[in-house]
């Protein structure tokens, strides 16, 4: 069975428009792409060609990007990582011992700086080149609520 029959693409452009406004990121960066929606929780994202493709019983395709039914779309941490080197907003350079406390799901205190591209709301975090993933920011507080998942908060030594 091809995966387009198992998997029905849905209209994504509600979701690109808001991750357009929000991170800044060019609607570019989605061509040659579809959501597909194969439960309640979470939306994917995946390269048009792969819909072609025959598969015997898939579980799953493509990058686990939005998980819906909150109140805003969140991104994954695999799709705040994919997103990093694109966004303009709303995306945060941290120092190490920051990025260690975000790793370890552990809040942190911006700097004015650092928050320059910063609205509120979900905020993508990086050290240098490489993606960390997701957090929070609250504007008023200056504070970063790390969203990292919690294996890899253990596996960092943090404590979730």
């Amino acid at each position: 069975m091809s995966l387009d029959r198992a998997f029905t693409p849905i209209d994504g452009t509600a979701y690109v428009d808001k991750l357009v406004y929000h991170f800044g990121v060019s609607p570019s960066i989605f061509e040659g792409t579809v959501f597909i929606q194969p439960n309640k929780r979470y939306i994917y994202l995946v390269a048009k060609e792969a819909l072609a493709w025959t598969v015997t019983d898939p579980m799953t395709v493509g990058l686990p990007f939005l998980r819906v039914g909150m109140q805003a779309p969140k991104p994954t941490t695999a799709a705040a990582c994919w997103l990093v080197p694109h966004a303009r907003q709303n995306v945060m350079e941290v120092t190490e011992a920051q990025a260690l406390r975000f790793l370890r799901r552990q809040a942190f205190t911006s700097t004015d700086e650092q928050a320059a591209s910063c609205t509120g709301g979900y905020v993508l975090v990086r050290q240098g080149p490489l993606p960390l993933g997701l957090g929070h920011y609250r504007i008023e507080t200056g504070v970063v609520e790390s969203y990292t998942p919690k294996h890899v908060a253990r596996s960092m030594g943090g404590t979730p």
